[in-house]
């Protein structure tokens, strides 16, 4: 994987809005065979690339923002090479400090882990010199380390909300995160392995489309003891994941109010009282 960092290389105006920066990796100076580019609204200062370097080649970096009052000229970056064992490849600090590996939490179990809506924390920054704790990137891998997500942020150093993303039931991920300094050092790369819950119990039977104007009527596979479900009704917008409505059904049948409807694309996380782990449910409203 690879990392590139947009710092202070871009002229930005003060009267215009920053929308979104292209980055974009080569193998060639002049830019003629592009490996890799991004132009994204939400990591406008970095990018992550899930792309493995080859140490004979001499790679080249740059970075473009589009601003309300058009694009900037291009900027060069450098390029960083992520390990999953640490970062090679960064630039040597004119005041060097060696920084400490983050000790990381989530707000969910390691296993029976939650698909969406939770918070990764990452603790315990320490470093050997003057320099101060301005970045965090965090990125999610699945079992074969794959990059499913990732932010690298420079407000969030200790704490993300990831609602932008919904993990697959009974997966195995790994959550990573990386502590960055004001002198250009990396910590090494702390994992941790999850494992996504889900239960057996519930079924939904009822169609997944519904009609923004009638109630939602749901109803689940009978199975023996299920007496009651929990639930939780989130909303897609914005690129993320927003909780609307909890309530609970008695039976195997519940309705929730179209008054609850005003989007397209909703995730209904349901646990019966036999279970310990949610399920998960895509809707979709229609007019």
């Amino acid at each position: 994987m690879v990392i590139l960092f947009l710092a202070n290389q871009l002229q930005l105006k003060d009267d215009a809005t920053h929308i979104s920066t292209m980055f974009q990796l080569s193998d060639t100076m002049n830019f003629s065979n592009i490996l890799a580019e991004s132009d994204s609204t939400v990591n406008k200062h970095a990018v992550l690339f899930d792309i493995d370097l080859d140490p004979s080649v001499k790679y080249y970096a740059r970075a473009q923002a589009l601003l309300t009052t058009g694009w900037t000229k291009h900027a060069n970056l450098d390029v960083v090479e992520v390990k999953l064992s640490g970062l090679t490849g960064y630039m040597t600090s004119v005041l060097p400090s060696k920084i400490s590996t983050p000790i990381l939490f989530t707000d969910s179990p390691q296993n029976g882990h939650a698909l969406t809506n939770f918070t990764i924390e990452a603790k315990g920054f320490n470093r050997v010199g003057t320099s101060k704790h301005n970045k965090t990137i965090y990125f999610i891998t699945d079992s074969i380390g794959r990059l499913m997500w990732y932010r690298i942020t420079e407000m969030e150093l200790n704490t993300i909300k990831v609602s932008d993303i919904l993990l697959e039931e009974d997966a195995i991920y790994k959550v990573h995160a990386i502590f960055g300094s004001s002198s250009n050092d990396h910590s090494q790369v702390a994992s941790m392995t999850i494992v996504t819950g889900g239960n057996k119990n519930l079924h939904l039977l009822s169609d997944s489309t519904y009609s923004r104007n009638q109630d939602v009527t749901l109803t689940f596979m009978k199975v023996d003891g299920v007496t009651e479900i929990n639930y939780e009704l989130l909303e897609y917008s914005d690129n993320r994941y927003n909780i609307v409505k909890t309530g609970k059904f008695n039976g195997i049948v519940g309705s929730i109010d179209k008054s609850n409807f005003d989007k397209n694309l909703y995730l209904l996380k349901a646990r019966s009282n036999l279970d310990t782990s949610d399920k998960n449910f895509i809707l979709q409203i229609t007019d």
